[in-house]
């Protein structure tokens, strides 16, 4: 036995003898055995075979008596050996013994254990480690995101106060435009009533006006753009009858081509009947714009056409509007719709234009989840496309409030007539920091009324305090320095001497949020910037023929209790009341058939109680308060613009004589319901 250890050859035929059996070791090169047969004839011609159980497939020949085994597979393995005389005569013996070839130590089952072992708490330890790695790489990230995460808030806190310094900005600039325009919209509207007028001079301020009109307009338009930024515009939807609507917008601009000699072409491919869910206000905002601008870039009394065709696109409705114009330049054509870009094309014509229409357009269809592009050609013309989705309403009797529904019957009317002076004129404080503008309101009233004017609320509160001067109405201004009117409004109504003063806010500030804030505080009116001189005159009388009927002796009847006297002050239960009753009308106001009874039956109290009470604390009968709250409702949804038509805002109301609405609207508000919209 070659021993691969010691590198030396061992004998260990003892201990095959002894044992039968012999070990051989991972170490171990190899094993030779040396027989012989016991022939004294012929012994060198004498043949062995030789077999390996699990090793050889049969016996195997040798022809010397020597047997070199190595490379053994490990196990347990019977050698066998026979031998053959030179006469073919076989030895009476065999020999056999058991050879247990060791296996090398990587194979052994306790060693494959142990690395068992020791891979699992290596992959345990890299785990941990892993885990480890991560867990600090988290707390990385969740530091840097936490790092982040502030630089983001205090980036986001910093542009919510630039987005609320330019809205403050946008507020200050209409303040500052919509008071010039007063001064000259209500001048110039005062001036046109004059019977003894020129034709001349008439045609002048009628130009004037309407260039007045316009720069309204386009005030309109950056505020419409200012609030689509800050996310503040809403989508309106109503039912509306398509074709009829469209037409209407349409036709408004055909006369005018027809007068500039402009062919004009309106296809609808659409069926005449469909009626769709649409915000009416912001479709015609955009169709007038692209109409606009197809005459303006369409030349007059030439081979100028403008084609308009409406027809339904994958779902959508789209409208196009093609005109033989020059076109725009290819460079242009990519930002038409960017907010004041005007052409820096060579030899382009100066045609004015402030850019912000076609951007107000982009604005709107996206707000419509619509969209807005524009194809063009130089020297052919140029292609508007405007789509938005086709909300097709099924059911008719959703058009109750669709602005082409048909008329219903007057169930409860207006009773509000035109005012009487009193036998003292009443006096009325004028709270306005803009002297000209305070110079022409006091112009206006002064015929009527004892006017005192006052530069801002500070001023006014010093007037009502330092002298026995108590007016009649006060009409303020909101934006003043010093003391603004929202903080005029609350002094007044937060003190019992002023708090029964009706008070009406003068200001140039249209938007829904300050209109509510002054309602919240207890405004009794207000009025928007510019003015029309009827309008005003209309405010003021309707707010002091309502304080005369809170004043005025009590002709009720025997056993009704005289209404409060001017400037008392009401109990918490009377408060508390008047509020329960206002939500009871405010709930009941779309009821056509509202009646005393039924508000009555509301309050869990008699008729003739409900009358009683209401004529004590607010110096009206049941049939006006209502008719008072129904004109407040229809006046803020059209200036809101939450319904589309003067029809829907009489019939959301519960209103349904829309001639009759308009009229005594006209004499509440001093102006048209159908101006509101304007």
């Amino acid at each position: 036995m070659h021993d691969g250890e010691t590198g030396r050859l061992e004998d260990r035929l003892p201990e095959l003898l002894a044992s039968g059996s012999f070990t051989m070791h991972p170490g171990d090169r190899y094993l030779q055995l040396e027989f012989a047969l016991l022939d004294y004839v012929a012994p060198e011609k004498a043949t062995y075979y030789w077999f390996l159980e699990g090793v050889t497939a049969d016996w195997e020949v040798l022809n010397e008596p020597v047997l070199r085994l190595s490379g053994l597979p490990y196990g347990k393995h019977l050698l066998r050996v026979r031998a053959q005389a030179s006469n073919s005569a076989w030895a009476k013996n065999e020999l056999a013994y058991t050879i247990h070839v060791l296996p090398s130590l990587y194979l052994r089952w306790w060693f494959i254990a142990a690395c068992i072992v020791a891979i699992a708490l290596g992959i345990w330890n890299w785990t941990r480690w892993r885990i480890r790695q991560h867990r600090l790489e988290q707390e990385r990230l969740e530091r840097e995101v936490s790092r982040q995460t502030a630089t983001i808030r205090y980036q986001t806190e910093e542009l919510k106060r630039l987005d609320e310094a330019k809205s403050r900005f946008f507020a200050n600039v209409t303040h500052e435009l919509r008071t010039p325009l007063t001064l000259m919209l209500g001048p110039i509207g005062t001036i046109l009533k004059n019977p003894r007028l020129e034709n001349r001079e008439r045609d002048l301020a009628a130009v004037a006006r309407q260039q007045g009109q316009q720069l309204l307009s386009l005030i309109n338009e950056m505020l419409d753009l200012s609030k689509l930024e800050a996310g503040v515009l809403q989508v309106h939807e109503t039912p509306v009858a398509l074709h009829p609507f469209l037409h209407r917008l349409i036709g408004a601009f055909q006369s005018h081509a027809e007068r500039l000699g402009i062919g004009f072409e309106f296809e609808y491919d659409l069926p005449k009947t469909l009626q769709v869910l649409v915000d009416t206000d912001k479709v015609e905002k955009v169709v007038n714009n692209l109409l606009s601008n197809a005459l303006k870039f369409t030349p007059a009394h030439a081979e100028g056409r403008i084609h308009i065709r409406v027809k339904e696109m994958e779902g959508n409705i789209r409208m196009q509007v093609s005109d033989t114009g020059r076109g725009i330049h290819p460079d242009d054509l990519p930002r038409v719709f960017d907010r004041f870009f005007q052409t820096s094309q060579p030899n382009a014509p100066i045609e004015g234009g402030s850019g912000i229409g076609l951007a107000l357009c982009r604005e709107l269809a996206q707000a419509l989840h619509g969209r807005i592009w524009a194809e063009s050609q130089a020297g052919v013309g140029s292609d508007f496309y405007f789509e938005f989705p086709k909300k097709e309403v099924a059911d008719t009797d959703r058009l109750v409030l669709s602005e082409f529904s048909e008329n219903g019957n007057l169930t409860s009317t207006a009773r509000l007539e035109a005012p009487a002076p009193p036998p003292g004129a009443a006096r009325i404080l004028v709270v306005e920091d803009h002297e000209s503008l305070r110079d022409y309101i006091r112009l206006i009233l002064s015929d009527s009324y004892e006017v005192t004017t006052a530069e801002n609320g500070l001023r006014a509160l010093s007037l009502l305090e330092e002298s026995e001067y108590l007016p009649d109405l006060i009409l303020s201004d909101v934006m003043m320095p010093e003391m603004d009117g929202f903080q005029l409004l609350e002094r007044l109504k937060g003190d019992d001497r002023w708090r029964h003063l009706p008070v009406v806010m003068l200001t140039a500030r249209a938007g829904l949020h300050d209109r509510l804030h002054a309602l919240r505080i207890g405004v009794d009116d207000y009025l928007l910037k510019p003015f029309e001189e009827e309008e005003l005159l209309a405010r003021v009388g309707n707010l002091l023929q309502n304080v005369g009927r809170r004043s005025a002796p009590n002709h009720a009847g025997p056993g009704e209790s005289a209404p409060a006297p001017e400037g008392a002050v009401f109990s918490a239960d009377d408060l508390a009341w008047l509020e329960q009753f206002e939500k009871v009308v405010e709930r009941r106001i779309p009821y056509y058939d509202l009646t005393a009874d039924l508000l009555a039956d509301d309050m869990a109290m008699s008729r003739s109680s409900l009358f009683r009470q209401l004529k004590r604390l607010t110096g009206l009968t049941p049939t006006e308060y209502v008719d008072e709250a129904r004109f407040r409702r229809a006046r803020l949804l059209l200036e809101t613009r939450a319904v589309s038509s003067v029809k829907a805002a009489a019939y959301a109301v519960g209103l349904k004589q829309v001639k009759h609405f308009s009229l005594n609207y006209k004499k509440r508000f001093g102006k048209s319901p159908s101006e509101e919209q304007a």
